[in-house]
């Protein structure tokens, strides 16, 4: 067999084993969110879950012109929130395998959510200070500069701070891998635990790709809402394929839990805004149904227009009009104790889209075909299970 018979055999299996691999992950991912979908329904249906014949054509008609099998158990869960039918409300695996990788250019997106480089991409006067940032291994200061890891004086570095944020940059969502660590009283920062920040200790917990970032205070507003950590917004922005402006097609305040003393998870309740800054009358959570009040008992409808939510959407929009290579983005936002609204993260994967409609309504609203017309387009010239298109 000749060299360039080898070589085009090899790289034939590649490409094969590729697809395989691909179409693998798909069953998957569909399954997994098929199962997500399910945990969204009301423990008491209001509702009977009954789909017209004519109701399953038209939500079939649209939906598979994107995927072969069209999941109706959001289209289910819709229903029994909203008591009423949409054919625009979008199946969860349409936009996480054909929607979102279509809008976004995977292979830049996942480098755009670098926590390390949120302020770098981003511009540094909306980012919460990062005092030290480990990317691949390699340390750096806030001037992109690589600092010597033997050098390096946390004590020094954080003199002026009383409590710091440890975090994970890559790889994970939803307040996981974020740590809150306090100074004790011999002015060393400490974990729940009593374990000492160092070098070593920020190493042997994530390996690499991590950060050293400032603790920020909820504003006395947000405060009052639910005073758990340094709470934030959920942006999702869409840059329209049509005519390139950037919109704002949801925005929720993510309430999270204190399940350890040092580890913020958010995300654990979501408490929607509308188009006027004001909080729907229900949150979501998963497994949780609706609800209409925290502790205190105080209505969510009654509370005043959410704090600063103007320049919040402002921040988001200005974020997202930079980020070329993605079209759809989840951010999160939050603003401080002083009033400042500051940039946490962007988001451009496994964005969510679950909970969204079951408040606000479809995902895409007034977008939704263009958005269906132009994934058609780009999946007629790659399709997910056609060898030659790899």
């Amino acid at each position: 067999m000749g060299t360039s018979l080898k070589r085009a055999l090899y790289f034939f299996l590649t490409k094969l084993f590729r697809k395989l691999h691909q179409v693998v992950k798909y069953e998957y991912i569909r399954l997994d969110y098929s199962a997500l979908e399910k945990k969204y329904s009301l423990k008491e249906r209001q509702y009977k879950k009954v789909l017209s014949s004519e109701q399953r054509a038209e939500y079939t008609s649209k939906w598979g012109r994107l995927i072969q099998s069209v999941n109706m158990n959001l289209l289910n869960n819709y229903i029994d929130y909203k008591g009423r039918f949409a054919s625009d409300v979008m199946p969860m695996e349409v936009f996480h395998l054909v929607v979102e990788p279509l809008l976004n250019n995977v292979e830049y997106a996942r480098s755009l959510e670098d926590k390390c480089r949120v302020d770098w991409i981003n511009g540094q006067q909306h980012v919460p200070t990062i005092y030290l940032r480990n990317i691949q291994g390699v340390y750096y200061d806030s001037n992109q500069q690589v600092v010597d890891k033997d050098k390096i004086d946390l004590e020094l570095l954080l003199s002026r701070c009383s409590k710091v944020i440890l975090k994970k940059s890559i790889g994970l969502h939803g307040g996981k891998g974020v740590m809150r660590l306090s100074q004790n009283e011999d002015g060393h920062f400490v974990d729940v635990h009593k374990r000492q920040l160092s070098i070593n200790y920020m190493e042997n917990l994530f390996g690499q790709d991590f950060l050293l970032q400032k603790f920020l205070e909820n504003h006395e507003y947000y405060k009052n809402i639910e005073d758990g950590g340094f709470e934030v917004f959920r942006v999702v922005t869409y840059r329209s394929v049509k005519d390139n402006k950037v919109h704002v097609l949801y925005s929720f305040y993510r309430i999270g839990s204190m399940k350890e003393e040092n580890k913020i998870e958010g995300g654990e309740l979501s408490l929607y805004v509308n188009k006027d800054g004001y909080f729907y009358d229900y949150a979501i959570g998963v497994n949780a149904g609706k609800m209409y009040a925290l502790k205190d008992g105080k209505q969510f409808k009654d509370y005043a227009r959410a704090q600063q939510i103007d320049e919040v959407w402002n921040l988001a929009k200005e974020v997202a009009e930079k980020q070329i290579y993605c079209r759809i983005l989840g951010l999160d936002i939050g603003v401080d104790a002083d009033g400042n609204v500051v940039l946490i993260e962007v988001n451009t994967s496994e964005i969510g889209i679950d909970g969204d409609q079951l408040v606000v309504g479809p995902f895409f609203g007034d977008f939704t075909d263009e958005v269906i017309d132009y994934c058609e387009q780009q999946l007629e010239k790659q399709s997910k299970y056609n060898l030659l298109d790899l």
